[in-house]
């Protein structure tokens, strides 16, 4: 119940659902009497009510962190899988396969707590929307802008002449579209800043506080 309520968004469960979680972990207990299990485990669970005739079951704080006390798990990994939820729901409606993939990549190192890597794929799909959206203003336009903030940069006609563009310099060119005003310039500079520190190596690990944060300007910057 822990991990599907923490990992797969889900939170209530009847005994058929737990069996069936305990098959998909090939627990060797799965033929227990879970009814009779879950009446057992007192404040770690509570009964929330009834469908189909059947008793609805959810873990509670004190059983999440009795999990996490038993298996020696960090909270903070915990408050990570929050931002999940709202990650999974955006990835579901982007059509671009690169963007979705790189969310989805992102969220699976989300899930288990590899905070450096959810940062690097996170931040690769949210560049590649910000190429898309200065790809929908005047050819032009964008090569002027790229030119003006470095004179040796090369022509842009595709999404893939943009891998000869540095981030930062296209988050400028963003800016000079009317993409970005020049607040939300900065901050998605410095969630650049900290996807080059997660992904260079170096002994720094962000708190999950910071991961947080990044997530939220991104969605709140970039997917809104």
């Amino acid at each position: 119940m822990y991990f599907a309520t923490v990992h797969e968004q889900g939170d209530v469960f009847g005994s058929e659902d737990i069996r069936k979680l305990m098959v998909k972990a090939r627990d060797p207990k799965k033929d227990t009497n879970i009814s009779m299990a879950l009446n057992q485990l007192g404040p770690k669970v509570e009964l929330v009510g009834r469908e189909g005739g059947k008793n609805l079951w959810r873990i509670t704080d004190s059983g999440k962190q009795f999990v996490r006390n038993l298996l020696d798990l960090p909270d903070e990994a915990v408050e990570a899988q929050n931002e999940v939820a709202s990650l999974t729901a955006i990835a579901a409606k982007v059509k671009d396969n690169v963007v979705r993939d790189y969310l989805m990549e992102g969220i699976n190192c989300l899930r288990f707590n590899a905070l450096r890597a959810a940062i690097v794929f996170l931040w690769s799909g949210t560049i590649r929307v910000i190429q898309e959206e200065v790809l929908k203003k005047p050819i032009d336009d964008i090569n002027a802008s790229l030119q003006k903030h470095n004179l040796k940069a090369r022509t842009v006609r595709g999404i893939e002449d943009f891998s000869y563009v540095k981030d930062s310099q296209l988050l400028l060119t963003a800016l000079d579209l009317g993409i970005f005003d020049n607040s939300e310039r900065r901050i998605l500079g410095q969630c650049l800043d900290l996807r080059n520190a997660c992904g260079h190596p170096s002994k720094y690990v962000p708190k999950v506080n910071k991961v947080k944060s990044f997530i939220e300007d991104i969605i709140g910057i970039v997917y809104s």
